[in-house]
Parts: C-alpha cells; sequence; structure tokens
C-alpha cells in the first residue's frame, strides 16, 4: 500500500449550473440538454471537499480495464467487456458475447499490473465470470544495516474474483467473490471479500436506425471487507461506493454491401461518484465509436486519461490507455476476444432474440 495525497478541490463555477439549467429547460436541444445535465453531475461531485488530506492506496483502487483507464474508470452504468465485473458485476449480464479479455500495465521501477478475465452468457439475461488481477514488484532489497550484503524478495498481491449477475425485476443485479493474497519478503496473508451491484436502464430507443439509452448504476466494493495480517497488524480494505450514470447513442448507420454488414458510429459519456472512507470524488469518461474499426477515448479523474480502440478482426479488440498519476505516466494494453454468437437485448422490456454476428447489424456493442 501507498500513501497517496489528494488534493483539495475548488467548487465547479456557478456559470456551468446556469449553462445547465438552460439546457435543460430547451427542448430544442435534448441531446446538448443530457450531456450538461452530466456534466452538472460530474462537477458536482468534484465540488466536495475531500475530508483528509491524505489516504493510503489499496490493491483495489487500481481497476483492470484498459478501456475503463481510458475513460477514467467511469464504467459503473456502462460497459462491455469482461472487466466490469470488478467495477460493477452487474454490468455483465448486458454483455453480448461470451469474451476473454486481457491487459498488461508496466508502472513504476519494473513493477507491472496483470489481467486475464472470462465472461460468459447462461440464458438470456444471467451472466458468469472468472477473473483475476495480479500486481508484482521485484528486485526489491532487505538489509539489516547498509554495509550487510542485500537479499532480494519481491512484493506480490493477487485477487481471484468469480462473479454472477441475472436480471431481477427489470434490474440486473451482480456479486462478486473474491479472495485476496498479499506476500512480501517472508511474510504473506490471505482472505476474502465480496463486492454487489446493481443496474437499470432508465430509458432505451431501437428503431434500426438509431440505438440509444440511459442506464444508471451503483456498486459496494468490499462490501465484505477483506483483512490481511503481513506481521502484527490487520490491515483491512475499505468499503468503496460507485454510483454512475451513462448515455449512450448510435447514428450515421449505412450498410456496406461489400461486408455484408452495416457500419455505425457510437457515443458514450458517463459520470461517476466514487465515496471511500476518506473522500468522496467525480470521474467522468467519453468514448467516441468510428464506423465500428476505431474508438476514441477520454476521461478525468483527479488527472486526465485518454486511449483508444482498434477492432483487428469482427471477433478481437486491442485496446490502450494513458494515465497519469503523482508517480509517473503510465501506458496500458489489452486485448478483448469475444466468441461465438451474439445477442441482441431489448432492454427495456428484456426480451432477446439469438442471431449471428454478421446478421446483428443493428445490435448495441
Amino acid at each position: 500500500m501507498l500513501h497517496r495525497n489528494r488534493k483539495v478541490i475548488r467548487p465547479f463555477p456557478i456559470y456551468y449550473l446556469q449553462f445547465t439549467i438552460y439546457f435543460l429547460f430547451n427542448r430544442r436541444r435534448p441531446i446538448l440538454r443530457l450531456i450538461f445535465l452530466i456534466l452538472f453531475i460530474q462537477h458536482s461531485a468534484f465540488s466536495i471537499l475531500h475530508s483528509a488530506e491524505g489516504c493510503r492506496d489499496t490493491f483495489f483502487d487500481q481497476g483492470p480495464g484498459v478501456k475503463a483507464t481510458a475513460m477514467a474508470e467511469a464504467f459503473t452504468a456502462s460497459g462491455d467487456d469482461a472487466s466490469v465485473a470488478y467495477y460493477n458485476p452487474a454490468l455483465l449480464s448486458t454483455l453480448n458475447h461470451a469474451q476473454l479479455a486481457l491487459s498488461y500495465w508496466l508502472m513504476y521501477d519494473g513493477a507491472h499490473y496483470d489481467y486475464v478475465g472470462f465472461a460468459t452468457k447462461f440464458g438470456d439475461h444471467s451472466a458468469f465470470a472468472l477473473s483475476g488481477t495480479q500486481f508484482t514488484r521485484d528486485n526489491l532489497e532487505a538489509r539489516r544495516t547498509i554495509a550487510d550484503t542485500p537479499i532480494g524478495f519481491a512484493n506480490n498481491q493477487m485477487a481471484l474474483y468469480a462473479s454472477y449477475s441475472t436480471r431481477v425485476l427489470g434490474c440486473n443485479i451482480g456479486v462478486s467473490a473474491k479472495y485476496v493474497r498479499h506476500a512480501l519478503y517472508t511474510y504473506q496473508s490471505a482472505s476474502w471479500g465480496c463486492d454487489v451491484g446493481v443496474q437499470k436502464y432508465l430509458l432505451y430507443h431501437d428503431d434500426n436506425e438509431q440505438t440509444s439509452y440511459i442506464s444508471v448504476g451503483a456498486c459496494a466494493q468490499n462490501v465484505v471487507q477483506p483483512s490481511l495480517k503481513l506481521d502484527t497488524t490487520y490491515e483491512t480494505f475499505p468499503t468503496t461506493y460507485r454510483a454512475g450514470l451513462a448515455w449512450h447513442t448510435t447514428f450515421a448507420h449505412h450498410y456496406n454491401f461489400v461486408e455484408g454488414r452495416a457500419r455505425f458510429h457510437t457515443l458514450t459519456l458517463e459520470a461517476d461518484a466514487v465515496r471511500d472512507e476518506f473522500s468522496t470524488r467525480g470521474i467522468a469518461g467519453l468514448e467516441l465509436g468510428i464506423a465500428n474499426l476505431v474508438a476514441l477515448r477520454v476521461g478525468y479523474n483527479d488527472h486526465l486519461t485518454a486511449g483508444c480502440g482498434l477492432t483487428l478482426v469482427q471477433w478481437m479488440q486491442l485496446d490502450y490507455a494513458y494515465s497519469v498519476n503523482d508517480l509517473d505516466v503510465y501506458h496500458r494494453v489489452g486485448l478483448v476476444v469475444r466468441f461465438g454468437s451474439e445477442k441482441s437485448y431489448e432492454r427495456n422490456v428484456g426480451r432477446s432474440t439469438e442471431v449471428s454476428s454478421e446478421e446483428n447489424n443493428f445490435s448495441m456493442r
């Protein structure tokens, strides 16, 4: 664990609120009204002063998703890869494919953070996922005095997840059970924890020309708190609460007769509020998908984040994320592989039909 100083954030300017109210009541600009509503929620969260000058970073402060990292980890209400099991396990039910997700993150002083996850569907509205994350830093040295011969050791932190999601009363609910282990020098400890989440579509529209939705989600991470004891003192992972609002739409549909399938652009906006034992903070992310081939992403979470995604083939996507924190600039890469047929969900009524990936031209990713 590392000590991190969090800065106090000043309240947002009043003109953001003025513009938000203007567009909320201007019916001729529905998209701008929604965008400014999301900005208002995000800046409102930022304006809350932190209740402590610093707190301890934990292993779970670093999420595994490359796409999520590029969007400042605003991934509570909307997500489309297996890493949603970390941010909100309820989102597993919204995935259209069985898929495998991998990521690698080279950090400071040779440390690295690795992730692998697999998610699959059960029936129309249930999903199951297995995943694992590991932080490793090798080549550390221990000695009693400066004259002693150093003894090399490593710092290894690992978490294994088993996640399940299903649809209940029009909402998707999910739970993740996790096994946590930390090994440092000659010390090691292990524990168990649990996350729970919920997600619901407030609005969903699909007319084969445009697919759009508004989604809300919430998650309590470490609702059952893991507690590790390496020497004489127990350290308990704090419970973190996440809540998010997302808006997604597709536009500029056109059919490619050479490929035999549709091309379209997508736009996703999400704003989340994250509350831990020390502070409340706001985060926001945006993704622009271009012709089902390239995705451009940007976010803000105390620092600017950015990234992109490239569809190599219809069932494989390469992702990249750039992020900055108080220690260094980080680059992260990942791969998502999708399997089998795709399910096109009419999420507002809970019905589904199974079609091939080539035939499902207007379904959401």
